[in-house]
């Protein structure tokens, strides 16, 4: 699927271009107008910047329109802020024009937003979205941190192994091959640190950050109205892969006409029997949710703390290999020096 552009400001999404030519041929479009576009949808950075501003606009008594509107205006040299004005412009839904550029993992929260929902409920899950993005940044933010300390070890270890080639008149290559080898790893890491890529391939495969976020999104969904069996659907549908049979199950049990109680995925729940005893005594589905959820979030902040700590200590010994080299490179003249003498 990409995007096509017809003149300045129409936008279209078309299988392929013969669909596109089509359109500009029923519409009188110029071929030579037709502009096509392949995008991506924004990095987590990217779509954390375009809710904070759009929330803060909304604060000043914007209306969400308006806000977003404001927002996206600032982007002017962002193809991707040029079609969801263009798309807003023409009467489509607010969820529905920024879905295609939305992060993956907030599909699903986005598919709640219809042209109906009022505004309240709307911003509710603007503010979900950027809380869930904020911690996955925070992520990102504290693994560079940890980084940082064990890389520049490694670099200052082999600075003075390629100084100490230089002065002694050793050859040269081979440090300089592993230097540059090392800086190309390091750099790299950094940047699909900050990026963001390292942090979701850790959200992806910590089974309890996957919850944690599932049960965050669920939670938003049902303040803003959704129903249960509505919520599951949009979720199995947008859900890591790992997820989904459980969401399907769930889903299929909830038009079956079973109680939510029995419905809802057993491994949300941090201990055994809570959410049976808790559904049935009051029939209240957020409360348990809530308390598993918060339950979710402390153990993954424990896990996130062991993670941060257990980098740099590999880092530190991955150092130390280079130290050890550097020390050897630069005592092996002398030891051969006393040998010699003796």
């Amino acid at each position: 699927m990409r995007w096509y552009q017809f003149g300045e400001d129409e936008f279209h999404i078309f299988d392929n271009n013969r669909s596109a030519y089509q359109h500009a041929v029923v519409y009188r479009h110029s071929f030579k107008s037709i502009k096509a576009h392949k995008l991506t949808p924004y990095r987590p950075k990217e779509f954390y910047e375009l809710l904070q501003n759009t929330l803060h606009h909304c604060d000043n008594q914007h209306s969400l329109q308006s806000a977003l509107l404001q927002a996206l205006g600032l982007r002017e040299k962002d193809q991707r802020a040029k079609i969801i004005l263009s798309q807003l412009q023409n009467g489509t839904s607010f969820g529905q024009a920024l879905i295609p550029f939305t992060p993956p993992q907030l599909k699903a929260l986005f598919a709640t937003l219809r042209q109906s929902t009022s505004e309240g409920p709307k911003i509710a899950i603007l503010k979900s979205a950027a809380q869930l993005l904020e911690r996955e940044l925070a992520l990102s933010q504290q693994i560079s941190k940890s980084l940082t300390y064990p890389f520049l070890i490694m670099q200052s270890a082999l600075l003075m192994a390629f100084m100490n080639a230089v002065f002694n008149q050793l050859h040269i290559v081979n440090i300089a091959i592993l230097w540059s080898s090392v800086t190309i790893l390091q750099v790299a890491t950094l940047y699909f640190t900050l990026k963001g890529t390292i942090s979701q391939l850790i959200t992806k495969h910590i089974t309890g950050i996957r919850i944690g976020s599932v049960l965050t999104l669920t939670l938003s969904m049902l303040e803003s109205g959704e129903s249960l069996q509505n919520t599951i659907e949009l979720l199995k549908n947008h859900a890591h892969i790992k997820d989904r049979h459980s969401l399907y199950k769930a889903h299929l049990l909830l038009k079956s006409g079973y109680a939510p109680e029995n419905c809802i995925p057993q491994q949300w729940f941090t201990s055994s029997g809570e959410k049976t005893i808790n559904l049935k005594q009051t029939a209240d589905i957020v409360t348990p949710l809530i308390k598993a959820r918060d339950d979710w979030q402390r153990r993954n902040q424990q896990q996130i703390n062991l993670i941060c700590k257990a980098i740099p200590i590999l880092g530190i010994v991955l150092s130390s290999i280079f130290v050890a080299y550097t020390l050897i490179q630069l005592y092996l003249p002398l030891l051969e020096l006393s040998n010699f003498a003796v």
